[in-house]
Parts: structure tokens; sequence; C-alpha cells
């Protein structure tokens, strides 16, 4: 946590019984409303396999938020020839 700003920057989890870990990184604070939201992030997840070790990492930037009053909706409708097996 950064004690000046009082935001999290940093997230690291690792599983116990294989040592597989998910890391999240969040930088670029920026205040939005009363609030201070990162502009900048990483998510990188470390795993092993019978190869090695395998990482994988997910960079974002951010260049506009918004944050509105509007509710969001996500419609979807399962087809009607679906199928549950």
């Amino acid at each position: 946590m950064n004690p000046i700003i009082r935001k999290i920057e940093k997230v690291e989890l690792v599983e116990s019984n294989t040592n597989n870990k998910l890391m999240l990184e969040y930088a670029n604070f920026q205040p939005l409303g009363d609030k201070n939201l990162p502009y900048n992030g990483t998510v990188s997840v470390f795993y092993k396999t019978p190869a090695g070790l395998i990482n994988n990492t997910i960079t974002f930037e951010y260049s506009k938020i918004e944050i509105g009053d509007k509710e969001l909706k996500f419609p979807f409708n399962i087809p009607k020839r679906y199928d549950r097996r």
C-alpha cells in the first residue's frame, strides 16, 4: 500500500500447494471525482507445467475513465436451440 495516496499498488496471491502466483500491480493514480483511480496496471500469472514455469502478463493503460450514474446492462439471451449436456 502506498502510504502517501493510501492506495493498494500491488497484490500478490500464491497458491500454497503449487506455488502458482497471481500478481496485480496498479500505477499512475489520478483523481476522478472524489476518488483516485489507477490508469496503468499489470496482471501477471506464473504457473508450473511439465515443460517448466510459464508467465503470462497483461498490461493495461487507460486514457479516459468515466464514472456515470447509469446502470450498466449486458443483455444476453440463451438461444432456444441450446441443449444443456
